[in-house]
């Protein structure tokens, strides 16, 4: 009588083992049989597993693993990068990390990231109110997927919504809000990265007004700043700064773009290309043209774009990388962008890239974007979806 029921039990437990045998064998021939196809094909069909069965793949087998880093198969892909794990010493785990911030800025030096300030996000979304905005700065190395809280020495000025540049070993500071009175600054400081020190410098000449959402690039040994919010209007006005003298300049040029705040404007060769931004005064989707600025001869002009051209949008990124500008996120005033764009500088097309971004909780405004080596990364910014400010690092290889 005992002897029955277990009998009963047992046997559909072999059954299951059967089964699971049967699928075993039939996923090592199914992969005997893929290891068979040419690696452009395997790519190819790879290519529309999920990021998550892209990772187990290359647990499979060698072959698999070295076919798997081909750089068609990670194209779109996004990946959260994890600074709690450290590449030198995995089993410690590390708390240290910004906290979750928007509007702060990025610098690239040496294969890091150097954020400076931000804010927590907004006490009040309607009134626009700003939280507390932060002096601290962080710097993330790729090479040990680290976080280091900088000590900086002197006195660091609480800013949002400013503007970074690298020149020589410093990163340059302009404008931005400081969540006090006066709410907005013009001053500029610059933060060397090998000593630490942060100085505010004096300057001269006839120099822009006191503005946050700005943009700013630097060329040769030059800032120029354009755009950006006073408290009172929007403004289309482009200043240089000789930064050997700390003397101001306005540049008079016809044919500016609209005057505009939180837009994206990255540099190539001796061209400053300006995209989006947001006024009072037009529609938002009338913010999809693309701007170029000559920086030889300091004259405006419109870039006539073909393919998949973006919808006008404020509080986007975008970067330069192998002769193509990349455009992520974006507002217009009513939805947030999960998209990532693509712009040929040399064919003037755009091309709306077939990205992952839906699965990964990516601020898609007000964050902070740089290229590391052949690689995109996005820090803070604006979930729509959780509607909170994050404090993450994701990534995305362009080559």
């Amino acid at each position: 009588m005992v002897k029955k029921p277990r009998q009963q039990i047992l046997l559909p437990i072999k059954k299951d083992q059967e089964e699971i045998n049967t699928t075993k064998k039939h996923n090592e021939n199914y992969v005997k049989h893929l290891l068979n196809f040419p690696d452009e094909i395997i790519v190819l069909i790879s290519k529309t597993l999920s990021l998550k069965d892209i990772m187990n793949c290359r647990l499979v087998c060698k072959t698999f693993s070295e076919t798997y880093n081909d750089f068609e198969m990670w194209k779109g892909k996004f990946f959260h990068l994890n600074p709690n794990k450290s590449i030198e010493k995995p089993l410690l785990t590390l708390t240290i990390k910004p906290s979750g911030r928007l509007c702060p800025s990025a610098a690239s030096y040496n294969n890091s990231i150097y954020i400076y300030g931000g804010d927590n996000g907004y006490k009040d979304q309607v009134m626009n109110l700003i939280g507390e905005v932060k002096s601290d700065v962080w710097q993330y190395n790729i090479d040990t997927n680290l976080w280091n809280n900088l000590e900086i020495v002197g006195n660091a000025p609480k800013l949002t919504e400013h503007s970074a540049v690298v020149w020589r070993d410093n990163m340059i500071l302009f404008g931005g809000s400081t969540g006090s009175v006066p709410q907005y600054s013009n001053s500029v400081y610059s933060f060397n990265f090998n000593t630490k020190i942060i100085t505010h410098h004096t300057t001269t000449g006839n120099g822009p007004t006191a503005r946050s959402a700005h943009s700013a690039i630097c060329y040769e040994d030059s800032m120029y700043i354009f755009g950006g919010w006073d408290g009172y209007e929007s403004n289309n006005d482009i200043y240089k700064l000789d930064l050997k003298t700390n003397v101001w300049s306005q540049i008079k040029s016809e044919n500016a773009p609209s005057k505009r705040r939180a837009h994206s404007s990255v540099i190539y060769k001796n061209n400053i290309y300006i995209f989006g931004g947001f006024d009072t005064s037009k529609k938002p989707e009338t913010f999809n043209i693309l701007y170029k600025f000559s920086l030889e001869n300091e004259t405006w002009s419109e870039v006539e774009c073909f393919g998949d051209i973006p919808r006008g949008r404020s509080r986007a990124s975008m970067v330069e990388f192998n002769d193509k500008l990349f455009l992520i996120g974006g507002w217009d005033r009513i939805d947030y962008f999960q998209e990532l764009h693509e712009f040929n500088i040399a064919t003037s097309q755009w091309k709306k890239l077939d990205a992952n971004i839906e699965e990964m909780s990516i601020g898609l405004g007000q964050n902070s974007v740089s290229v590391l080596e052949n690689r995109m990364v996005i820090f803070g910014g604006y979930i729509p979806k959780k509607k909170v400010s994050t404090n993450e690092l994701f990534s995305i290889r362009l080559a």
